[in-house]
């Protein structure tokens, strides 16, 4: 097998008459990348796409996170009670004082 990857093996005698000689698939798929680039990166986009866009439609059931160490340990009994508080904000707000001129 040469460097090349299109490149055949030499046959011998022996080999025509028993078999006809059979590249290796890595080798066949090299020579037709490399004869078709721009089929075969499309090709590659093409796979990756479908590959990203299966693996966000088969997605198990969502692992609950919990905060660690003792406000953790909180929310997952709190879950198991069924205590279920919607998120919240409060925001203080200060209005500035205006400062009087003296007259």
């Amino acid at each position: 097998m040469g460097l090349l990857p299109c490149a055949a093996a030499p046959e011998t005698s022996q080999d025509r008459s028993t078999r006809p000689y059979r590249r290796p698939a890595v080798e066949r798929i090299a020579c037709w990348s490399a004869k078709y680039r721009k089929t075969a990166v499309l090709a590659w986009l093409a796979v990756m796409a479908a590959a990203f866009i299966g693996g966000q439609f088969v997605t198990g059931p969502g692992v609950q996170q919990y905060d660690p160490g003792q406000a953790g340990r909180g929310e997952q009994v709190l879950t198991r009670l069924g205590v279920v508080t919607p998120p919240s904000e409060s925001v203080l707000r200060w209005k500035r004082c205006s400062r009087i001129k003296p007259e």
